[in-house]
């Protein structure tokens, strides 16, 4: 950080000591960039925010060679952060980190990931706070912001997971999916690793709702459930931790046998309507033979009865 200069602005004092009516206008243009960095911090520390983010942008625009210009640029987003502008705030620390991609790194990433919560809650409100149409595009256009530009920083698993429920929240399977999927290669030691397996695994069922043909989804469905499964289990610690979890996934793969033997069903009724018999029992016994316990193994069991009976 630059160091403070001594020198006293009369009028800067002046004005933070009225504690009114203070501007940056306040500072004469022909201020050289170590005082009026030494004015901005003086507003900054009393409070006058407003004036101090427009000192630090003078500073970072005007003299960009200054001693004090990196850190008056990042002062600026800072004060725009504080003020509640994170609109503004998001697109200054973005176009900061373009020009000083190391420069306190941790607390960008920090910065923008709340910049990114904020603005998808305050998405959420809608029209006039009401609800009425709203939108999650500013959230999460941070968030998408965070896993591509930051993506070997500390908080890109953390974007690609909020982005992944957001997705999920307005039935955007197939993008949380593919969020899911890249949480779960690219940050093999994420805490959210286990969470996004099972998620992924979610989220593939859920794509599979209303598609009555289609057996492949809801397979790599079970195998994500049933990969999650062993893993928990071969673990004590994870096995009390995810607990809860591991209920749900056996759970959802009881569900996933019953859609499955269903669905085979209904692949061998339209064999049957089709007269192709033999497809129609490759089906039906697959039903009784994968998924035994479900009620439509036990109406699997039946059209086979009635195709045995059909005359030759």
């Amino acid at each position: 950080m630059p160091k403070r200069t001594q020198f006293p602005l009369l009028l800067a004092i002046l004005a933070i000591s009225a504690g009114c009516g203070s501007s940056a206008g306040d500072v004469p243009e022909d201020t050289p960039p170590t005082a009026v960095f030494a004015a901005a911090e003086g507003y900054r520390e009393a409070g006058e925010l407003k004036v101090a983010r427009d000192l630090y942008e003078r500073i970072y625009e005007d003299f960009p060679t200054a001693e004090e210009a990196t850190e008056s640029g990042w002062l600026y987003a800072e004060m725009l952060f504080q003020l509640e502008k994170y609109k503004s705030a998001k697109t200054a620390y973005q176009e900061f980190h373009e020009t000083h991609p190391l420069y306190r790194l941790g607390e960008l990433e920090n910065r923008l990931y709340k910049i990114g919560e904020e603005l998808y809650v305050d998405g959420q409100g809608g029209l006039l706070g009401l609800g009425i149409f709203p939108t999650s595009a500013a959230g999460t256009t941070t968030m998408e912001w965070i896993a591509d530009k930051l993506r070997n920083g500390s908080r890109a698993d953390d974007a690609l997971m909020f982005l992944a429920r957001s997705n999920m929240d307005i039935r955007e399977y197939s993008d949380a999916v593919i969020n899911l999927e890249e949480l779960l290669t690219e940050y093999r030691q994420s805490e959210w690793i286990y969470e996004a397996r099972f998620l992924l695994g979610e989220n593939l069922m859920a794509i599979n709702r209303g598609v009555p043909y289609d057996l492949l989804v809801l397979r790599q469905s079970r195998e994500v459930f049933q990969r999650y499964i062993g893993i928990i289990e071969n673990d004590e610690l994870r096995r009390t931790e995810y607990a809860d979890r591991l209920v749900q996934a056996k759970e959802r793969i009881t569900e996933i046998d019953r859609r499955l033997a269903e669905k085979n069903v209904l692949i061998a009724d339209y064999y049957i309507t089709v007269q192709r018999y033999d497809s129609a029992k490759f089906y039906l016994e697959a039903a009784t033979r994968l998924y035994p316990e479900t009620d439509a193994a036990e109406k699997a069991r039946k059209r086979l009865e009635e195709i045995e009976s059909l005359p030759e």
